[in-house]
């Protein structure tokens, strides 16, 4: 009973007042999504290990248990691997490409024991079935647009592809061992180590992949990739690049967008096009997606994908600390006699189709309700007597 009031390590309570803003965060991303034609999809929170077994998430992040026939169960470290596993075995394939959304919980072991959640909520989009520009630029605007349904302002979509990192490192090194450890370099835009890599292993060209961390910023990066390109392949990755960032700032969103060829992230995972998102005054990544086309093909079934996950909970963090608390009216209704509850229920519906915050008084007594709300919990008390009705009006009330 020692450990009756505390949670497991990574796993937090969320207050009402937290509660309700991240539900309005999600509410207004289930909107966002639906209003670009995606439908809604849910899966289950175990599922069978081996359903994530392509994702290249670390057994040792998950929480995994036994069924009764002895199977490992995993509690959902990832959406998008369930996801296509029911469009590759429940989803008619004629009626591909999907578009799909989803608001679930995923749970990961956080090692570094740094107070980030172990059980996160994600809201987040697929489209499976899609490939070429089209499809990376309609799931990048909705990323965009879903920010903006949330009244977020100083943001920032980082555009990056893999494609070009794998151009580069295929002409550089020659084995995998020495392109991993250049990706993971670039990742960290390390350049001095890159720059010592470079120097003592690289085969080929040399100016390319160590000009990579460096490869950030607006149009211009493009232009300046393009040039360093050794080979047609890593050509046709900036030409498609170019083509899904010209789309999105001919549409008006080119204040949102950044350009990054460092993006080199879990490089075996993702096969084109990816992007961060990031608030500004938060460093860390809120907005996390790309393309995937080789991940539908452990549930049997080759189907190009793309799509993103928002963090919930980092968003809600972030609006907490930027957004003033809003103050709104919350009334308390306290009836003096069981006569008089009929009389409240009316007053109350009143209240609640104008859009105000209200609830029946559970108090015995008018003092005990007024007493509370001069501790600042309610606006007012409307209080009902026989036939009358008095209004208390306070300065508490603020609805978070």
């Amino acid at each position: 009973m020692g450990n009756n009031k505390i949670t497991p390590v990574g796993m937090f309570d969320m207050l009402p007042h937290e509660a309700s803003l991240k539900r309005r965060i999600e509410e207004r991303l289930k909107t966002a999504f639906t209003k670009r034609g995606f439908n809604e999809i849910t899966t289950p929170t175990l599922e069978f290990y081996d359903v994530f077994s392509a994702s290249q998430l670390p057994q040792e992040s998950m929480y995994n248990l036994f069924d009764a026939q002895g199977r490992i169960l995993s509690l959902r470290p990832d959406v998008t691997a369930p996801i296509l596993r029911v469009c590759a075995g429940k989803l008619d394939p004629k009626l591909m490409p999907y578009r799909l959304w989803y608001c679930q919980q995923v749970f990961r072991r956080n090692k570094a024991l740094n107070a980030r959640r172990d059980e996160i909520t994600q809201c987040g989009v697929e489209i499976v079935g899609a490939g070429g520009f089209r499809a990376d630029a309609e799931v990048i605007v909705t990323a965009i647009e879903s920010f903006l349904s949330l009244g977020l302002e100083g943001f920032k979509i980082e555009l990056g592809h893999i494609g070009y990192f794998k151009a580069l490192a295929r002409c550089a090194f020659d084995t995998e061992e020495l392109a991993d450890r250049a990706r993971t370099l670039v990742e960290r835009k390390d350049f001095a180590a890159l720059s010592d890599l470079v120097d003592r292993h690289a085969i080929g060209d040399r100016r390319a992949i160590g000009s990579l961390p460096t490869l950030f910023g607006g149009k211009e990066v493009l232009e300046e990739a393009l040039s360093l390109a050794p080979n047609s392949e890593a050509k046709a990755v900036i030409l498609h690049l170019t083509e899904v960032y010209d789309l999105l700032c001919s549409l008006g969103y080119e204040e949102y967008l950044s350009i990054d060829l460092g993006l080199v992230h879990a490089i075996d995972y993702y096969t084109g096009l990816v992007f961060r998102g990031y608030l500004k005054g938060l460093g860390d990544v809120v907005l996390s997606g790309g393309r995937y086309d080789k991940l539908s093909e452990a549930f049997g079934t080759g189907m190009p994908s793309t799509g993103f996950a928002i963090d919930v909970d980092s968003i809600a963090i972030a609006l907490k600390k930027t957004s003033a608390p809003k103050k709104s009216e919350r009334v308390l209704v306290h009836c003096h006699a069981p006569e008089d509850f009929s009389r409240g229920e009316q007053e109350l519906e009143k209240l609640f189709d104008a859009g105000i915050s209200a609830e029946m008084s559970l108090f015995d007594s008018l003092s005990e309700a007024l007493s509370r709300a001069k501790e600042g919990a309610f606006s007012r008390v409307v209080f009902i007597s026989g036939g009358d009705i008095q209004n208390y009006e306070f300065g508490g009330g603020k609805n978070e």
